[in-house]
């Protein structure tokens, strides 16, 4: 993993450069993003309620209720786009959140005998951005009309047949996509981070089955590629639907290219680790028995370890995000999830160990985003 010693934590200027942009962000996100946050989650709550199935059905409504606030917090990287489009950046990425969530439901209950058994169920994820300069899902040579048909065959040999509720998810996130001015320089950048959290999410979830080699195997090459521990790789592939969001926000300004994609997808490789792994310390009770990150929560022989490689990982974000465009944007957006988490995890003697060192490197942002998750809790119950 990159020696934090050699890593600096962002500096006064860079803070305070970030809290200007989060309290704009709280007067900005109210004002051109909640009402469409709403209006698309009824949407796919009406569409979910349509599955024929009624357990999926009852798994999609379900993980409609209960991560409504992943959406809406996924949703505050539409403010980074420029106003005329971030209408169509918001609907994206609420479209590819609930089908991450509602995938990553079907993954776990579904338990599948190893990773690769369970790739089919991830193609409308990884088709949902996998896509050419005009939005049209890229074909393989010589893969001919029938691609539709055998993607839907081999999703309902996974016994995931939802009625198509997963696809009108994908062909929402590609069709919006495809009114974005800088989609087709950031295709490749796109299209390999969603197959990447794909795998790492049926790598995860194979743990409790098949145990951590086959995890490790996997993240090995990729995280020497990338400077960080192959557990921390892992976590962060996994969670990486947040990189695609902010990859889809990229794509809504014309001078965007794919060496800004490529320098923003590093940067939320490492915000999606600590994100997994702030999780991780907030369920750790649960996770243990569960088929979701229980993989994450064993893969640490004590939680001082899980600590310090949590540490490390969110000094590794901070680092990347000042490589990255719109600097102090995505700086927020780390800070606010360590808040969201901050606000959330219980009081224990672990979990004040390892994020404390968090929250004093990023005051007072971290301190502020904490009052605005409680605020944004309360504003995003579900109305009755």
């Amino acid at each position: 993993m990159t020696d934090p010693e050699r890593t600096r934590w962002p500096g006064p200027g860079a803070r305070a450069a970030a809290t200007l942009t989060l309290a704009s962000a709280t007067i900005r996100y109210p004002r051109s993003v909640r009402a469409n946050v709403r209006a698309q989650l009824e949407r796919w709550e009406e569409a979910a309620r349509q599955i024929p199935d009624p357990q999926l059905r009852e798994s999609a409504l379900g993980k409609l209720a209960e991560e409504r606030l992943n959406a809406a917090g996924a949703a505050m990287l539409a403010l980074s786009a420029p106003p005329a489009r971030r209408a169509g950046v918001v609907r994206a990425i609420i479209a590819l959140q609930v089908l991450y969530d509602h995938l990553d439901a079907l993954s776990e209950t579904q338990a599948p005998a190893g990773p690769e058994h369970g790739a089919a169920l991830y193609l409308p994820f990884t088709d949902a951005v996998d896509v050419d300069a005009d939005g049209e899902r890229k074909q393989p040579p010589g893969a001919g009309g029938q691609a539709a048909g055998e993607r839907e065959a081999a999703s309902r040999d996974t016994g995931a047949d939802d009625g198509g509720y997963s696809r009108r998810l994908s062909d929402c996130v590609r069709g919006e996509l495809a009114a974005l001015p800088a989609t087709g320089a950031l295709t490749g950048t796109l299209a390999g981070t969603a197959k990447r959290c794909a795998q790492a999410q049926l790598h995860t979830h194979a743990i409790p089955l098949h145990g951590s080699g086959q995890a490790r195997e996997w993240a090995q090459p990729l995280a020497a590629a990338d400077g960080l521990g192959w557990r921390e790789e892992l976590a962060g592939a996994a969670a990486s639907v947040i990189a695609l969001h902010a990859l889809i926000a990229l794509a809504a300004h014309e001078q965007a290219s794919s060496a800004h994609g490529e320098q923003l997808a590093r940067a939320y490789l490492s915000i999606s680790a600590a994100t997994s792994l702030l999780d991780t310390l907030a369920d750790r009770s649960e996770d243990i028995t569960s088929h979701t990150q229980g993989g994450f929560a064993n893969l640490y022989e004590s939680e001082q370890e899980l600590a310090g490689a949590l540490a490390a990982v969110v000094k590794d974000a901070a680092a990347h995000t000042g490589n990255a465009p719109d600097a102090s944007f995505h700086l927020m957006i780390l800070a606010g999830i360590i808040g969201y988490y901050t606000s959330t995890i219980p009081s224990s003697e672990t979990a004040h160990t390892a994020i404390r060192p968090l929250t004093e490197s990023l005051w007072p942002l971290v301190g502020i985003s904490i009052g605005v998750w409680r605020r944004w809790r309360a504003a995003e119950r579900p109305r009755s």
